[in-house]
């Protein structure tokens, strides 16, 4: 009896436990179809995370040029309920620096409504926290129609980059500006200067994507199931410029183009063997972060976009030339014929009259007479050849877009003496600023022509890239390239270039005036330059000024003499210089 109850009791036992069993496979069952046809789309999020633009950062460490991100805040309005919405509004605008009147005004469309749209990362990181608030605070619900509330956050979106350039004018118009792009995400386009030269180095290389789960608060749970691609940002580009340098440099152009009433004044400043700039400045600048119609004009930095008739600057270029051809000696004797010499209708005239020149004085006192007489030793092909080999239709490969190259005569009119002659002394010629400076570091560097460049290294993935120069070629012997040098520097000891003396500093050059043509005829204005260098025992640089239109004095032995001195006294200051100490 006992055995038999005992028996039923097992079956009992075993027949509710596979009902359960059953049970619960049913339940599971059921779970999976409705899991399996639900719309699984609701529980998952997607987020993208925009990759950034990099910076441009100075050789002393200042970031000049960096990108951040422009956001947009929306909220749909009908979450927010009439008693609350004063105190949305007001909490809003605090946190946003937005108008109330303006938020009050769109709030009160009832309807998903943008709030503000060009937000700054710290402006979304503190809506996003006073969004926190309003959800602890019960402001941004609303009855659904089970009569249960229902959560709206204020929307945070990225919606573009900006560039911002923290020290506004400085280092313009070399590193440039970007134009707003009109994409879903807006990112900046790159259209002058630095900017645009390495934007393939710059620009973004990947935006970070994230998928998986959310959680209530619609936040990504990031588990082993969640997916994500990280994002890269552009490489960093270093400059050979120091900021500080570059302001100082900018501030006497400042200074000297209101003393000289002067439209522009620009200087730059090589390392002659290395080819490095260390500077390069305009008195014409603009500011990047709001360029406005007074801006266009400073744009287009005149350094590589603006040939111009060059002067007298042209002379050494021609008798180093003649030099290496050993066309002539620099102590033959050249007739100056009193400072007024005769050729056809046309009478060519000296500032510094004399009778006879020794041929390296025509470079010391500057003699349009003589340099015209010294460039007839050539034929129009050698003469061709040599302004070629200077680089003067050619580009120097500097590391700015959009440069431009000088025009010489061609072969039928270098024929003729009139063009040979005043080619030699800088007219019927154009070459742009950094055509003729990289012809000058020439004379101080061994005769060996290097590529300018403005950029240092590349920095990826935490690793330095050095940018590299393109070949040197070797354009006149270092012989001839020596004897150069001591006539440039003769030139500042005793002749045109006297107010650039320094006492100290072993500095050379040669100054350069040329009239302006306006509609094929000269006018009364002009464009006065100093090129030249200056050296201690252990640094060598290669220095260009050129003033544009000066009113007051236009004359370079007057104007860009004045500027070369302050920058080389500017040099000592900032210790890229040291004077050698008086024998006396």
């Amino acid at each position: 009896m006992e055995e038999e109850q005992e028996k039923r009791v097992l079956k009992i036992m075993f027949s509710a436990i596979m009902f359960l069993i059953g049970f619960i496979i049913f339940i599971l069952a059921i779970s999976y179809y409705i899991v399996s046809n639900r719309n699984i789309g609701t529980l998952e999020k997607y987020e993208k995370h925009y990759s950034n633009r990099a910076k441009i950062i100075s050789k002393d460490g200042y970031t000049v040029a960096y990108s951040t991100k422009i956001f947009s805040a929306g909220i749909d309005s009908r979450f927010i309920e009439s008693k609350n919405r004063e105190l949305f509004i007001r909490l809003f605008s605090i946190y946003s620096n937005i108008n109330e009147r303006k938020i009050r005004a769109k709030i009160a469309l009832n309807k998903y409504v943008i709030l503000a749209d060009k937000l700054t990362q710290k402006d979304a990181y503190n809506i996003r926290y006073l969004s926190n608030v309003f959800r602890r605070l019960g402001i941004l619900y609303k009855k659904n129609s089970k009569n249960k509330k229902e959560y709206r956050a204020i929307d945070i979106q990225a919606i573009g980059e900006k560039r911002v350039y923290p020290y506004k004018d400085i280092l313009t118009p070399i590193v440039g500006y970007m134009n707003r792009g009109n994409k879903k995400f807006a990112r900046p386009i790159a259209v002058k200067g630095i900017e645009k030269t390495y934007n393939n180095s710059l620009i973004h290389k990947k935006d970070e994507i994230i998928k998986g789960k959310r959680d209530v608060y619609s936040h990504i749970i990031l588990n082993k199931d969640s997916k994500s691609i990280k994002k890269i940002d552009g490489f960093d580009i270093v400059l050979n410029i120091p900021l500080d340098f570059q302001i100082a440099l900018e501030n006497i152009l400042d200074k000297y183009k209101k003393s000289f009433k002067s439209k522009e004044i620009i200087a730059s400043i090589i390392e002659s063997k290395s080819g490095h700039v260390v500077a390069m400045a305009s008195s014409m600048r603009f500011n990047p972060n709001k360029i406005t119609k007074n801006s266009y004009e400073s744009l287009n930095p005149k350094f590589v976009e603006y040939p111009f008739e060059i002067g007298s600057v042209m002379k050494p270029i021609i008798f180093a030339s003649l030099l290496e051809e050993k066309k002539i000696s620099t102590n033959e004797l050249v007739k100056g014929y009193n400072g007024a010499y005769k050729v056809g209708v046309k009478t060519i005239r000296d500032e510094h009259p004399k009778d006879w020149y020794s041929a390296e004085d025509v470079i010391v006192y500057s003699s349009n007479i003589g340099i015209f007489q010294l460039a007839q030793k050539f034929n129009a092909k050698q003469i061709s050849k040599a302004l070629k080999n200077f680089g003067l239709t050619k580009k120097t490969n500097i590391d700015l877009p959009q440069e431009k190259i000088g025009t010489i005569p061609n072969l039928k009119q270098l024929e003729k003496s009139i063009y040979k002659g005043t080619v030699a002394y800088g007219y019927s010629i154009n070459a742009t600023f950094i055509q003729i400076l990289n012809a000058y570091n020439i004379f101080n560097n061994g005769g060996v022509m290097i590529a300018p460049k403005i950029v240092s290294h590349i920095i990826a993935n935490g690793k330095k890239f050095k940018i590299k120069n393109s070949k040197t070629r070797q354009i006149i012997s270092s012989k001839t390239a020596k004897k150069m040098k001591k006539i440039l520097i003769k030139t500042v000891q005793m002749g045109t270039g006297l107010n650039a003396k320094i006492d100290g500093i072993e500095i050379g050059g040669k100054t350069g005036t040329a009239h302006i043509a306006k509609n094929g005829k000269y006018v009364k204005q002009y464009i006065s330059s100093f090129f030249g260098f200056a050296n201690d025992k252990n640094s060598k640089y290669t220095i260009g000024v050129t003033v544009f239109e000066p009113k007051k004095e236009h004359f370079a032995s007057s104007t860009a003499t004045v500027v070369f001195k302050n920058i080389v006294d500017k040099m000592v200051d900032f210790e890229f210089l040291k004077k050698a100490k008086s024998k006396n």
